[in-house]
């Protein structure tokens, strides 16, 4: 898991299961550098991330995620299994029954 402050209020949250994150660029995917002030702390339980607006607070355990403002909880994933994720090679839009995208391993 990485967290990615892109502004005051907003921080990118990415999920592998994979032992690395790819490193080949994807459709969708912008890759961007931290911004904004940012710091965090680390403990033995959890990792916190502080921005001007925000705070994160991740379970090391079992990698729940919850977000605060101003001290308050705005929410916070369940402590057990809150990560459910699936390999795939296709999928279709919601709305378009007919449509079929397929990984592929270049991008243009």
């Amino acid at each position: 898991m990485k967290q990615q402050p892109v502004t005051e209020d907003a921080v990118r949250v990415v999920f592998t299961r994979a032992q690395a994150f790819a490193a080949e660029k994807k459709l969708g995917i912008l890759d961007q550098e931290p911004n904004g002030s940012w710091s965090f702390t680390e403990t033995r339980k959890e990792v916190r991330l502080f921005t001007e607006k925000l705070e994160l607070a991740v379970d090391k355990e079992g990698l729940a995620v919850s977000y605060y403002s101003g001290g308050t909880l705005l929410l916070s994933e369940r402590s057990i299994r809150s990560k459910t994720m699936e390999a795939f090679d296709a999928y279709r839009p919601a709305g378009d029954a007919q449509a079929v995208i397929t990984k592929t391993n270049s991008c243009r």
